[in-house]
């Protein structure tokens, strides 16, 4: 059953000094850099519509684009970044197939960290606390432009985790895990693929029983093919929501 995150002009423009704080901290002095040539538009706050300075034109495809002033400066935060940091390291980690770990910590909160892995993560906890899809697919967008290999490591990160646990956790969950995953200290995803069912959910083999001795679950089962299941080829991620059976009566029985 899809998840789909609802649209919060209102948690946006709570953001909104964040959010221009960290751009103006990672901006650079020209921030689309014409010599990238990119081959879209849409990312573009100045694109697309020679009259983008017209409120009034509601057909304008960079209205579509950066709905409001706080998007299209998430928009160009997260681009800065990009040219900077991710652009230059893509090729050389997607050649030797490996997991740029340092650089990825960079994206959370620690030490004047970009502060988007926990983009939709309640701000008490340590999250940005912005539950907006278009600030998401936003930062998809910039990521994948340059290295999609590492915006899937994000997505499985802040979306399948994080945001996973920002909708279902109950707050002890959330005070416990959710500082480390937003900070960037701590990597992790979700584990719901298995070699005989692939990603059909429905066919997954893997069960939780409740033990009432260890006040607890037993889990059993394998999972393969998990983003962010290790970070070096030996190292294993931090933390990760595992699918599992708890039920036999239905096929649905899963949590």
């Amino acid at each position: 059953k899809r998840h789909r995150l609802p649209h919060s002009t209102q948690a946006m423009h709570r953001l909104t000094p964040t959010i221009r704080r960290l751009a103006e901290a990672k901006s650079s002095k020209n921030i689309l850099i014409s010599k990238s040539k990119r081959c879209f538009a849409s990312a573009s706050p100045t694109s697309w519509d020679a009259d983008t300075n017209d409120s009034t034109n509601t057909n304008s495809l960079t209205k579509l684009f950066n709905p409001t002033d706080d998007h299209a400066a998430l928009r160009e935060m997260v681009r800065s970044f990009t040219e900077r940091e991710v652009e230059p390291q893509a090729l050389e980690f997607n050649r030797s197939e490996t997991f740029n770990s340092e650089l990825f910590r960079k994206f959370g909160s620690q030490n004047s960290g970009l502060g988007i892995l926990g983009l939709t993560a309640p701000d008490e906890f340590g999250g940005t606390g912005l539950p907006d899809a278009t600030a998401v697919s936003i930062v998809h967008e910039e990521l994948s432009y340059s290295d999609p290999a590492l915006c899937l490591s994000y997505l499985a990160h802040s979306i399948l985790l994080v945001n996973n646990l920002a909708v279902n956790a109950n707050d002890e969950q959330l005070a416990r895990f959710m500082p480390g995953i937003c900070d960037g200290s701590k990597i992790g995803g979700m584990c719901m693929s298995e070699p005989n069912a692939g990603t059909d959910v429905l066919g997954m083999k893997s069960n939780a029983v409740y033990d009432s001795a260890r006040d607890g679950f037993v889990l059993n089962g394998t999972k393969m093919w998990i983003t962010n299941g290790t970070l070096t080829g030996k190292e294993t991620g931090d933390l990760f929501l595992v699918y599992a059976r708890t039920g036999t009566e239905k096929r649905s029985d899963i949590t």
